[in-house]
């Protein structure tokens, strides 16, 4: 080999061996280098989800809250009763007239006698006015009539609700002060509503209800028999000479009257007296 050759290749050994070194690396890692990155994926770290902080409601709110549904409440009583005729197999009848407040006669001759409603007879005082009423409402009419359990009374008439539209007359009677609530198991799918009604229209002093109506004195001076309620709610009737006759204050204002006979109060609902 030539000097000058030698020289050069002297010169240049060092660099030769760092060249050959670096192609070995790059031959070892090349491969390894492309299999890993056409496999594997970097992982990303789950996201946190972000929690909502819960706060009680205020008590204005709450009270809001509560009127509202109250509110509701009672639409939604109004609405079902008004509508609850449709849901029941109803039979379409005339009224030809009226006999007094809650007894009405159909064009066919059949007498109706609404149920869970009672009103006062025709020598008592609100006859007239409740009668009057109920001719207002119905006579002439075509009504939908409404059986709850029984067919009849002991007098055979149909024991019915009356649905004019959608309107129940047994409760706008009483909610008018025409008539009492009158509960007579086991017919008292509405009673609850009745019951309501009657307390409404005992607030407002509507009609029976009304101080104008004399709260103890015998309306005619005939009619002798005491029909009282007790604290508990049970209506019994009192003859003269019983032991609780002369004791026993007549308030109307309470659903208390006066009958003419036993016959006339039992059919009220009213028990006579033990003593």
């Amino acid at each position: 080999m030539k000097p000058k050759i030698k020289r050069w290749l002297k010169e240049r050994k060092e660099l030769f061996v760092f060249a050959l070194g670096a192609l070995l690396v790059l031959w070892y890692l090349g491969p390894h280098q492309w299999s890993s990155s056409s496999t594997l994926k970097p992982k990303t770290a789950p996201q946190k989800e972000t929690p909502v902080p819960f706060s009680y409601p205020s008590s204005e709110t709450t009270a809001q809250e509560k009127t509202s549904q109250a509110s509701e409440e009672e639409t939604d009583r109004e609405t079902d009763l008004k509508v609850a005729g449709a849901f029941v197999q109803r039979e379409s009848a005339w009224v030809r007239r009226v006999i007094d407040g809650d007894t009405v006669e159909l064009s066919d001759g059949r007498r109706v006698r609404l149920i869970g409603i009672d009103t006062p007879e025709s020598n008592q005082p609100y006859f007239w006015e409740a009668k009057n009423r109920l001719k207002e409402l119905v006579e002439g009419k075509e009504v939908y009539l409404e059986k709850d359990i029984s067919e009849t009374d002991r007098f055979g008439r149909l024991l019915r609700y009356l649905w004019l539209d959608q309107e129940l007359i047994n409760l706008k009677m009483v909610k008018e002060g025409y008539a009492h609530s009158y509960t007579y198991p086991p017919d008292i799918k509405y009673q609850t509503q009745i019951l309501a009604a009657e307390r409404e229209a005992r607030a407002k002093r509507l009609g029976l209800w009304s101080p104008l109506l004399s709260s103890s004195a015998n309306p005619n001076g005939q009619c002798l028999i005491k029909g009282n309620i007790s604290a508990s709610g049970e209506k019994i009737y009192h003859l003269p000479g019983g032991a609780f006759y002369d004791k026993t204050k007549i308030d109307p204002s309470k659903g208390e009257r006066w009958f003419c006979t036993e016959e006339e109060a039992q059919k009220a609902g009213w028990r006579k007296s033990k003593k």
